[in-house]
């Protein structure tokens, strides 16, 4: 089995002075802004220079003073930066710079829609600065919490 999953695996190492990108999934991680569709999503943020190497596999990166996540990274989430053409995004969207640039104009329709045998209340939403094609569904629940004043 170890032969099996090393095919799939690279050693990766770097030197000092090298630049690396930052491979992130925002789906998981709560700390940065959430984008409508995940597959079209920025996967690496960079480059970013490595100060030190914290025990086999894991290296701290020195990244904007304004970033919320931790300085250290797993190797697999590194990948070496070869040269300049790259076209990538430096800065590191935080939660709250997205989530503040949400607003909620007003619900178009309501339904009433059978989820595991329950009776749940939804809401057509027109969200402030889109369009009303952009206009999404959402529960009665989640309305509720994250706009309790609406």
């Amino acid at each position: 089995m170890k032969q099996c999953a090393d095919k799939k695996r690279s050693k990766r190492q770097f030197e000092v002075g090298d630049w690396v990108y930052l491979k992130l999934q925002p789906y998981r991680q709560s700390s940065l802004a959430l984008r409508k569709n995940f597959k079209i999503s920025t996967k690496y943020y960079g480059p970013f220079e490595w100060l030190s190497r914290v025990g086999l596999v894991a290296y701290k990166l020195k990244l904007p003073f304004t970033a919320t996540i931790h300085l250290v990274f797993h190797v697999s989430l590194l990948k070496k930066k070869i040269r300049e053409q790259a076209v990538v995004i430096v800065e590191l969207p935080t939660f709250l710079e997205y989530i503040a640039l949400i607003v909620l104009e007003k619900v178009l329709q309501t339904r009433t829609i059978d989820r595991s045998n329950k009776q749940i209340f939804q809401g057509l939403i027109k969200w402030q600065g889109l369009l009303k094609d952009d206009a999404t569904w959402k529960d009665q629940a989640f309305i509720t919490s994250q706009f309790p004043k609406f």
